[in-house]
């Protein structure tokens, strides 16, 4: 859908929101949301230990188990999407909330892998719509020039729960162990399903839209979206699969650091990403003017690949600054959500964000499971894997961010020389 066409279908009436300090307000519950959606997607990389040791699994069943929130994850993205679209947060986000409580419960009270996997899959269910929720009611409830400065602020709130995820974290497991902590991650979620239910309305005003309605199918086979979403998928998925699991076993293997120290390092890269989101959002404001925020993405994902190829290849520096390096980079979803905002209208937005979300998690679960399956190809010396293990496993997200680089930039190519003929 070119831009032209969203501006057409963009809605008629839509009128700047005349209490920003209430919409702020019912987007809290939402963040709440999306808070713990990021905390249970990254708290496995400090349990790490604790799991394998008591369930006696090695890197694969890790892998396995700590990925399989991102199938169950992105399976409910595009059904989430449509339910958005169709009752607004409220009742979705309640639903789903509730479902991850069950889920975190559930591993609390598991004895064996299979209860822990289940468990697992229904956390990855229920805060399927921690992210799409939010940027659906921003949609509604705020004007287009301000999305990309809202959504920075609403996905820093993700970067909250990943430090929340690492020393925090840690020093509960130290208190009550890593089942306590998910019986408290149940009761919190709960709270949050409550929180929204009592919090968040129904409608913010309804969305009035001209011309036919925008359908599931057609946001998938539109063009711009079929060339835009792997480039996208595979750097934002690189950053969940690694930040999210494998960035704390590479720290404690590789760079020989102790299980406080991950945490420490794992609690400085989400600080980076809490810095970095809404200044992407505020960046993303003045390159409007500027660039296109597809191209602008583009070369954000060339500089990813270039900050993987340096954790590779740091040498003798501080592992914390390739590494932060690296969580730079996890704030480039606020471009990729307005690039969504520019191609389609707020009434389609949840189906958009949502497609979109099926491939940045199906890519983290790609990605998270098969970095696992390549380091597992080594043997652990004194219960640690070598670092060819782990460069050999980040090379597998580098080589599919390139192929997907290479989507993007193929077809503007045939458009520019096909325009370029027919000039002459």
């Amino acid at each position: 859908m070119h831009q032209a066409q969203a501006d057409h279908l963009a809605p008629s009436a839509s009128v700047a929101v005349r209490q920003p300090t209430w919409a702020v307000l019912a987007l809290l519950p939402l963040a709440a949301g999306y808070f713990l959606s990021y905390l249970f997607r990254n708290v496995n990389g400090v349990m790490a230990p604790e799991i394998m040791r008591d369930l006696g699994v090695g890197a694969d069943g890790l892998g396995l188990l700590t990925s399989v929130y991102f199938l169950t994850f992105a399976v409910m993205q595009l059904p989430v999407g449509v339910l958005l679209d169709r009752y607004g947060p409220r009742r979705v986000q309640f639903a789903l909330l509730m479902c991850a409580a069950a889920g975190s419960a559930l591993c609390a009270s598991g004895t064996g892998f299979l209860a822990l996997l289940v468990g697992r899959a229904l956390i990855g269910l229920g805060t399927a719509g921690g992210l799409v929720a939010g940027l659906k009611a921003s949609a509604e409830w705020f004007p287009r020039e301000l999305l990309s400065r809202v959504n920075g602020l609403f996905i820093m709130c993700g970067g909250l729960g990943a430090l929340a995820a690492t020393w925090p974290a840690e020093f509960a497991i130290r208190l009550v162990e890593w089942r306590g902590l998910a019986a408290l991650l149940a009761v919190l979620v709960a709270a949050a399903a409550i929180a929204v239910r009592l919090g968040v309305p129904d409608r913010a005003r309804r969305i009035e839209t001209q011309g036919p309605a925008i359908s599931l199918r057609d946001v998938v086979r539109d063009k711009q979206f079929q060339r835009f979403a792997p480039l996208s998928a595979s750097c934002f998925g690189t950053v969940l699969a690694v930040q999210g699991l494998w960035a704390g076993p590479w720290l404690a293997d590789v760079d020989s650091l102790s299980r406080s120290e991950v945490a420490t390092d794992l609690a400085g890269m989400a600080a980076v990403l809490i810095v970095a989101a809404p200044c992407w959002g505020l960046l993303v404001e003045r390159l409007r003017r500027w660039v296109r925020l597809a191209n602008a993405a583009a070369l954000a994902a060339c500089a990813m690949i270039a900050s993987e190829l340096f954790v590779v290849m740091h040498g003798s520096l501080p592992a914390e600054l390739p590494w932060c390096l690296f969580a730079v980079f996890g704030g480039i979803t606020v471009l990729s959500y307005s690039v969504m905002a520019e191609f389609f209208p707020p009434a389609a937005i949840g189906r958009a964000n949502g497609a979109l979300n099926v491939l940045h998690i199906g890519f983290s679960f790609l990605i998270q499971f098969g970095f696992g399956q390549i380091v597992a190809h080594w043997t652990r010396i004194d219960g640690h894997y070598p670092k060819v293990a782990y460069e050999a496993g980040l090379l597998l997200p580098a080589v599919i961010q390139i192929v997907a680089l290479t989507w993007f930039a193929w077809p503007r190519r045939a458009l520019e020389d096909t325009a370029c003929a027919a000039e002459t």
